[in-house]
């Protein structure tokens, strides 16, 4: 017979907060790596709709780091976007 979860108490004493560093890493990994995709690319390396995609995944990821941490990956990813941007307009002219 399945064990049944007990639904807890209005009166259980709370959880203790779960340690967020191991969380926090994969999140700063994988906007890292957002970010050299971008830094080494010489094209832009995704498609119209990926690109959208990885904007709003950095921009998430990105929003649980800390705030220093955020605002200076933010500013070297969107910097990395408009230099290819650039580069695709100067080869598309």
């Amino acid at each position: 017979m399945p064990s049944m979860m007990r639904q807890p108490s209005l009166f259980d004493p709370p959880k203790p907060e779960k340690d967020r560093t191991e969380a926090i890493e994969r999140l700063r990994h994988h906007v890292r790596s957002l970010l050299h995709i971008v830094r080494t690319a010489e094209v832009m390396p995704w498609t119209p709709v990926n690109l959208g995609f990885k904007i709003k995944d950095f921009e998430l990821y990105s929003a649980e780091l800390p705030e220093e941490e955020r605002d200076e990956l933010r500013a070297k990813f969107s910097a990395e976007l408009k230099r290819l941007s650039e580069d695709s307009d100067e080869q598309a002219a």
